[in-house]
């Protein structure tokens, strides 16, 4: 499996565990998972993984990835 993959696959995992308000606290999360990546590299698989950042019931914005994975 790519590092490009699993990094992903574990970023999935990390956003349906807990809500971020913002892409430093997922860079914080992916660090301590081990992946040490720059904000632009976040951005990108964001994108290819189809992430929405959506306005919660707390009242926060949070990101939500879509039904079908």
């Amino acid at each position: 499996m790519s590092a490009k993959k699993t990094r992903q696959d574990v970023l999935r995992i990390i956003i349906q565990s807990k809500s971020f308000d913002n892409q430093e606290e997922l860079l914080a999360d992916l660090k301590s998972e081990g992946f040490n990546i720059a904000q632009p590299t976040l951005s990108r698989d964001l994108k290819q993984l189809k992430a929405s950042k959506v306005y919660n019931k707390d009242g926060k914005y949070s990101y939500l990835l879509p039904a079908d994975g």
